[in-house]
């Protein structure tokens, strides 16, 4: 549990770029989506602010470790540090613990001199500590290696937040991605300007539509080619209470196709699932039936309904959402993009990377994707 709320908080910290000491103090940098244009950010300390302890930040930082993201294990481990000092019954062997993880990190992080220096406070400390003589003797052989051609950035200092230059990656596709996809979770702008101002809003023609011809949907368009619209308030406070009364007994750890019989929970998909089909209650019938009725879609081979809860720090990283079977309606039916964003209490998103693309929903909205051709689009959700 604390492992899995641990990574959680990591993985906001790394999407939404947020400093450390600020989160460690229960204070979250905020974009406001709902002034977008003027972008404006700011601070927004949480009602009941509860600052962590020095222990916290040190678990983080194990979980960084543990990650081998080192970069975030040094900024946590010197945020455990700076909390110690100013908390009272400290034991010696809590800084020890510290040390020893932040003058590793700080060595993987390319800063040799100054893991020599932090692992001689720890034997200060603890001078019987079973590896830092060894450590020390190391990081020794590999300054004197390396003396002739020293690290401008090595520079004798811990990095702070804003100071600390993450290690060069290499650029290949999924990394690419990747910083696509954290940029618009962030609510960066990516979709240019012409592409944007030629987008409308418009009523739904429901005249031709039986079962709708009272109803006024207001829709959004979202992106032209390929056709991208969201039809708004498409759902009742009512409806989505039952749905979610339905789903929450059957929700569990959603998982990933490893082979044509075989699924397994996976990293980069955190969320809980269930489905709902048209015969466990009217109401998700009456949604189907909308659902085919705005689309002009026939969902006899469409999946059943899926209500997925993302909690917190809950994600589902790029992939392609297709099947690879011949015929793939025996088994899996007709995957098109639909979404209903009605659900969550907090941020709703889903994020296109071909398109740069990101999709918000403040209220009860069916986001709806026709995309029949063989380019396939690359989905993520980030809720």
């Amino acid at each position: 549990m604390i492992t899995g709320a641990a990574e959680a908080l990591l993985r906001l910290q790394d999407t939404y770029k947020l400093d450390t000491t600020l989160l460690a103090d229960g204070v979250i940098p905020i974009h406001d989506i709902r002034d977008f244009k003027t972008g404006q950010r700011g601070v927004r300390p949480p009602e009941n602010q509860i600052p962590l302890t020095a222990n916290d930040c040190f678990e983080l930082g194990r979980q960084a470790y543990f990650k081998e993201d080192y970069y975030r294990t040094v900024l946590w481990m010197q945020e455990a540090i700076d909390r110690l000092d100013k908390e009272e019954s400290v034991k010696p062997s809590d800084r020890v613990n510290i040390l020893e993880y932040l003058a590793f990190a700080t060595y993987s992080n390319g800063n040799v001199r100054q893991a020599l220096q932090l692992t001689h406070q720890l034997l200060e400390l603890s001078p019987e500590h079973p590896r830092a003589f060894g450590d020390i003797e190391y990081y020794e052989k590999e300054l004197a290696q390396h003396s002739s051609s020293k690290n401008e950035s090595d520079d004798g200092k811990v990095p702070l937040d804003e100071t600390i230059i993450e290690l060069e990656k290499t650029s290949t596709l999924e990394e690419t991605e990747m910083e696509t996809y954290k940029a618009l979770c962030r609510g960066e702008k990516r979709m240019s300007e012409k592409t944007q101002s030629g987008l409308l809003c418009f009523y739904l023609n429901t005249r031709q539509i039986p079962y709708l011809k009272l109803m006024r949907f207001k829709v959004e368009e979202a992106f032209k080619k390929p056709q991208i619209v969201m039809f708004h308030d498409f759902l009742s406070d009512s409806e989505i209470e039952v749905v979610k009364t339905l789903a929450e007994p059957k929700l569990k750890r959603a998982n990933v196709i490893a082979s044509s019989t075989v699924t397994i929970p996976a990293n980069y998909r955190i969320s809980k699932s269930a489905s709902l089909s048209n015969r466990d209650h009217q109401v998700v019938d009456r949604i189907s039936r909308r659902i085919s009725d705005v689309t002009g879609l026939d969902l006899t081979t469409a999946e059943e309904l899926q209500v997925v809860n993302y909690g917190i720090g809950g994600h589902y990283e790029p992939h392609l959402d297709f099947v690879t079977q011949k015929d793939p309606f025996k088994s899996l039916g007709l995957k098109i993009f639909i979404y209903l964003l009605c659900f969550l209490e907090n941020l709703k998103s889903i994020t296109k990377l071909e398109l740069s693309l990101k999709l918000i929903s403040n209220d009860y909205k069916l986001t709806f994707c026709l995309n029949l051709k063989r380019k396939m689009i690359k989905l993520v959700n980030l809720f």
